[in-house]
């Protein structure tokens, strides 16, 4: 498996999705608050870099190489996407819903940052990504062959 082809198709999603939190951030209803500017800019960004890698992947893929099995590439691109995309789709979403949550009640860092936190602690999808790595860094080391 080449690395560089999965960081290929990553970088591009990348740019794509900087580029459209960018411009939904600064050009779509600018007039909103800043909060409400952010939730819509994640929501933005992750539909546009949001693809079902699998059901339009594999029919191009089959199609464009006949002699070669490329289904390991889209794999990961699909982990990359709920590797990397997801968690930051939704970091941006707890950090808009902190800020639309406190408008109006004055600028306090320190309850919005603890807002930020406890959405981001209590995020299922986030809390599962995380004692994933951590049993992968665990039982990297161990053989499988003495489970029985």
């Amino acid at each position: 498996i080449d690395l560089g082809v999965i960081g290929a198709c990553s970088l591009g999603k990348i740019c794509v999705g900087i580029m459209t939190w960018l411009l939904a951030f600064v050009a779509y209803l600018p007039k909103r608050s800043k909060g409400q500017r952010i939730l819509t800019a994640a929501v933005f960004a992750f539909f546009s870099v949001a693809s079902d890698d699998f059901a339009i992947g594999f029919p191009v893929i089959d199609a464009l190489y006949t002699e070669e099995d490329m289904g390991i590439y889209i794999t990961g691109n699909a982990l990359v996407g709920s590797f990397l995309f997801v968690p930051l789709t939704i970091v941006g979403l707890a950090i808009g819903g902190a800020l639309k949550g406190t408008e109006g009640q004055g600028s306090n860092y320190c309850r919005i940052f603890g807002r930020i936190m406890y959405d981001l602690a209590t995020n299922p999808v986030l809390v599962m990504t995380c004692v994933g790595l951590l049993l992968k860094v665990i039982l990297s080391n161990t053989n499988g062959d003495n489970m029985e």
